[in-house]
């Protein structure tokens, strides 16, 4: 018999013990360790009271990890995993846990539902469509780990052009009129407040032109050993956007660093100079997902 109950009512390491199943054998490996589990958690705003966990008598077979934000009175959900374990797959698990967590979100009062879903996992996007979810983007994961060119975004010079660019925190973007909160969750300011902003600015008029928001970790040394750009967007009435993205990519990825992981996460397909200008620098694609909504 197939009943339902929350993450919170699993221990913390039967909780992580049913994340790593439920994404063994998986296109990409999500293993997580107890401390990694909390921090994926809190960082991404995943609320453990109201993730879905399936359970066939007193064994957890499955789940949804669910997340949810709201603004301006509009609620959000986030689907930020589904799995199901390897002896329960192929047995309609995964389509029960959606139907719970649709439940759920109409219950939360939710007005849209996300999620994300690797590209080549026909199965599972086949499922969410199946369950209402309509694709709206295409996310990118591009990678580069040799050094990159000091001139590899340089190449357009913005000395002829009226802009300059400023560093800010992740929550400045809650005030700026261009910032698109309807990219995908992780990509949002609130799941990196330890991250960084380069906007930039109309010498004459002040506006704010673009903005690029990425996270540099560094290792035990204090040296950069990755950088990963998480949204680079720019105003819709920018006639010429490539100096801007130009500018914005070189003080994010700073080629002056060295060798180091340098990547996009679920960059957007609609910032199509910035992905362009990225594999012109020499990145290559890791993994492309796709990102799914439904209007609640």
């Amino acid at each position: 018999m197939i009943s339902f109950r929350t993450f919170s009512d699993l221990s913390l390491k039967d909780a992580v013990s049913l994340w790593n199943k439920g994404f063994e054998h998986y296109f990409i490996p999500i293993t997580l360790t107890v401390d990694t589990f909390v921090q994926r958690t809190a960082n991404e705003g995943i609320s453990l009271d109201l993730s879905i966990v399936a359970f066939d008598g007193e064994m957890p077979i499955g789940f949804v990890a669910n997340g949810f934000r709201t603004h301006q009175g509009q609620k959000m959900a986030w689907n930020g995993g589904t799995g199901v374990i390897p002896d329960y797959r192929g047995k309609g698990i995964g389509k029960l846990l959606i139907e719970q967590s649709i439940r759920l979100y109409r219950e939360q009062g939710v007005h849209l539902a996300t999620l994300e879903a690797i590209s080549e996992n026909e199965r599972a996007i086949r499922l969410y469509e199946n369950m209402g979810y309509q694709i709206k983007d295409r996310l990118h994961i591009l990678q580069m780990t040799d050094a990159l060119p000091v001139q590899a975004f340089t190449s357009i010079s913005r000395r002829s052009h009226s802009f300059s660019l400023k560093k800010t925190v992740p929550s400045e973007l809650a005030f700026i009129p261009i910032y698109r909160r309807d990219r995908a969750w992780q990509t949002q300011w609130e799941s990196l407040r330890g991250g960084e902003v380069v906007l930039a600015f109309d010498n004459n008029s002040g506006e704010v032109l673009g903005y690029s928001l990425y996270k540099r970790t560094y290792n035990e040394q204090g040296e950069c050993s990755a950088i990963v750009l998480y949204q680079c967007e720019t105003g819709s009435g920018i006639n010429d956007a490539a100096p801007l993205i130009a500018a914005m990519m070189n003080e994010v990825y700073a080629p002056q660093i060295g060798a180091c992981k340098r990547m996009t996460m679920n960059l957007s397909s609609s910032s199509s100079f910035a992905v362009e200008a990225i594999r012109l620098a020499g990145f290559t694609s890791q993994l492309e997902q796709v990102y799914m909504v439904q209007q609640l």
